[in-house]
């Protein structure tokens, strides 16, 4: 029968988001991944789409190590005449004109740079011009005698049918071990089931082919974690179609969204919060213009969003400038100084973007409870974003926190200081070589209470402002206000 998963909370939505989050980060996602950070990957995709080769993965890995990143992940056009969207899925086998050496040689180069490797896969789907569909038409889901309609150029397979399932397992199981080095798998969904029909099953039996589906894909990653324990794999559907607490059981995250302006994600990575916690949340820095959008988000504003999930970038560093260079750096640096806090804290959504015009959310983690290099205290992070254009003119309310200790002390410091500033006389907005810090200081000290109660003044600059504050619970003998 049917599993359900149910909290009970007497203080609203955030009690129960950070029910959730606990039961998901300590009873669902798989034990070996719970407290092993995602490493921060760059994802080919947006950087070449199906352009990829083994000269630009190794140019990529190269650049990328020197930003500080963790992990290059071979997304689509690795395989066979694999050009673009119409061809191929279901050959999973490496195109020897764009990867001379296989993928073992360019892992092994990855490696070489200091990174880990992953690679993207479409396993439950099959293209029309592919090898498997001419050798095996049946394997897909259609009605017999009807027309079939194709999704994104591409098939559902009937994961019904275990031949099926042990065809395409056989094939995924090959790849991983001629590889001898993947350490990550983007296990990817681009459509949805229609004509859900077995020709494996008799007439009676129809009505199940959706739950015996999900079952035998539950199957596969019960295999995949068997056989190869300690692969990550990041569930992808368009973005969020994946999420599903059954897939979290065998997987640690699931890509958010196809959709990566920051701005965007605001509404998307709020909403998807209200369940999943931010270390299963897919999320990562892109370009600007961005690929989806073609709107323009400053840097630090497209890093503290992809912050508030696994963190990763989907660009070519090659062509990145050097300012922007510098400051991927400086985010990466930062990020994984704070990167527990925001995976294992409690998530306070401090203010809606579907309810105003501004954003932010809180992470706040009591080490007195955990492993932490920090034996005792509290440490917190928070993001403050902005998404309208009448901020100048309309007052933004004061940012009242939540969860601290009301009679504790913290230490309250900005990682990454604004670098705009307004002049008095005519509001314009301009770039300053002196750090800007929203509380007026480098570091500043308050009580737990006073920042609840009374808050912190927010003053945004521009429509894409937004800032962060790292917040640590200090003895009162330890402040030294000099």
């Amino acid at each position: 029968s049917p599993e359900c998963l149910m909290v009970y909370s007497k203080a609203g939505l955030g009690e129960m988001s950070r029910k959730f989050h606990c039961i998901v980060r300590n009873r669902i996602v798989p034990e070996r991944f719970r407290d092993e950070p995602c490493p921060i990957l760059l994802n080919s995709w947006e950087a070449s789409y199906f352009d990829v080769t083994h000269s630009k993965i190794v140019s990529l890995s190269g650049a990328a190590a020197k930003l500080g990143i963790e992990m290059i992940v071979l997304d689509d056009g690795w395989f066979a005449n694999r050009n673009d969207a119409t061809s191929s899925l279901g050959d999973w086998k490496p195109d020897r004109k764009k990867f001379p050496f296989g993928i073992r040689g360019v892992a092994h180069q990855v490696e070489g740079e200091g990174l880990k490797f992953g690679i993207w896969i479409e396993p439950e789907m099959v293209s029309i011009d592919s090898e498997l569909y001419r050798a095996h038409p049946e394997w897909c889901l259609h009605v017999p005698g009807r027309e079939i309609h194709l999704g994104r150029n591409q098939l559902v397979l009937d994961l019904t049918r275990k031949e099926v399932v042990d065809g395409i397992y056989s094939l995924i199981k090959e790849l991983i071990e001629s590889s001898k080095s993947v350490s990550y798998i983007k296990w990817d969904m681009n459509r949805h089931l229609t004509e859900v029909y077995s020709t494996a099953l008799q007439p009676e039996e129809q009505g199940e082919v959706e739950h015996r589906y999900v079952m035998a894909l539950y199957g596969m990653h019960r295999r995949l974690s068997k056989d190869f324990p300690d692969i990550r794999i990041e569930g992808c559907s368009g973005g969020g179609g994946r999420f599903d607490l059954g897939m979290l059981y065998f997987i640690p995250q699931i890509w958010c969204s196809d959709n990566t302006d920051a701005m965007a994600r605001l509404r998307i990575q709020h909403g998807t919060s209200l369940l999943y916690p931010a270390q299963c949340v897919g999320s990562h820095y892109s370009v600007v213009p961005n690929h989806v959008t073609q709107l323009w988000t400053r840097s630090r504003t497209r890093a503290f969003v992809a912050m508030c999930g696994t963190f990763g970038y989907e660009l070519d560093p090659t062509l990145v400038s050097e300012k922007e260079s510098s400051q991927i750096m400086q985010h990466i640096q930062v990020f994984k100084s704070i990167r527990n806090i925001i995976h294992k804290g409690n998530l306070y959504r401090l203010w809606s973007p579907f309810n105003t015009g501004f954003c932010s959310w809180l992470y706040v983690r009591d080490h007195s409870s955990s492993n932490s290099m920090h034996s005792t205290g509290q440490e917190a992070v928070v993001f403050i974003f902005n998404n309208t254009d009448n901020f100048w003119s309309s007052l933004v309310p004061r940012l009242r926190l939540r969860g601290l200790k009301p009679d504790a002390k913290y230490k309250i410091l900005e990682p990454i200081p604004n670098t705009l500033n307004r002049i008095p006389a005519n509001l314009q907005v301009v770039r300053t070589i002196k750090p800007m810090f929203l509380m007026g200081e480098k570091v500043v000290f308050m009580h737990g209470s006073t920042l609840m109660n009374a808050g912190i003044p927010v003053h945004f600059l521009t429509r894409d402002d937004c800032f962060m504050l790292h917040l640590v619970e200090v003895p009162e003998q330890e402040i030294d206000l000099n």
